[in-house]
């Protein structure tokens, strides 16, 4: 084979060789700018709620709660005027490990587990709603969401700083650990 031929398949190889370095390299950027970028939006909520002490909670979705290492899920429904219905379940991964055909994750936690349910209303521009052994002190915000106060729960838990929704409860192993808030207790 002539000499042309080797410089054009070493130029061939060289090339591809380069645009692979090229797009792993870009590849890498990209994902360290969008990992960092996940980070510094995290650490902007964690200072925003620290600094407001307080977290917003959509009625319908489900907000995890984290009570000496048991996980609790706190569901708020708007009911009449300045009411709010309430649901907490006691989270528990075996009970989708035993799926019965036909029954939702949430009824199978009814049968199965701890829950309570009830209505609330603000007195005063606040009240308090259980999520198994504590309370947290709660106060609706508006027609589609309330807010609950960090600063006055009395027990050491961790809030995930995101909502679920029921669909999300089934398989909790995706929660990353960077997002949940460490409450501190009131001393």
């Amino acid at each position: 084979m002539s000499s042309k031929y080797w410089r054009f398949a070493f130029s061939i190889r060289s090339l591809g060789v380069f645009v692979a370095i090229v797009a792993f390299v870009a590849l890498t950027w990209k994902l360290s700018r969008d990992l960092g970028s996940m980070r510094s939006e995290v650490r902007r909520l964690e200072s925003q709620l620290y600094k407001n002490q307080t977290i917003q909670v959509e009625y319908g979705s489900f907000v995890v709660a984290e009570v000496d290492s048991q996980l609790y899920g706190l569901r708020l429904s708007r009911s009449v005027d300045r009411d709010v219905d309430y649901e907490w379940y006691k989270l528990d991964a075996t009970v989708s490990e035993n799926e019965e055909k036909g029954e939702s994750y949430l009824e199978r936690l009814k049968k199965n587990g701890e829950w309570a349910n009830g209505t609330t209303n603000e007195t005063q521009g606040e009240s308090n709603i259980p999520i198994g052994p504590i309370t947290v002190p709660w106060s609706s915000g508006g027609k589609r969401w309330g807010w609950i106060y960090l600063s006055e729960i009395d027990e050491p838990i961790r809030i995930y700083s995101r909502q679920l929704y029921e669909s999300d409860l089934d398989n909790l192993t995706f929660l990353d650990e960077e997002l949940w808030i460490l409450t501190k207790p009131r001393n």
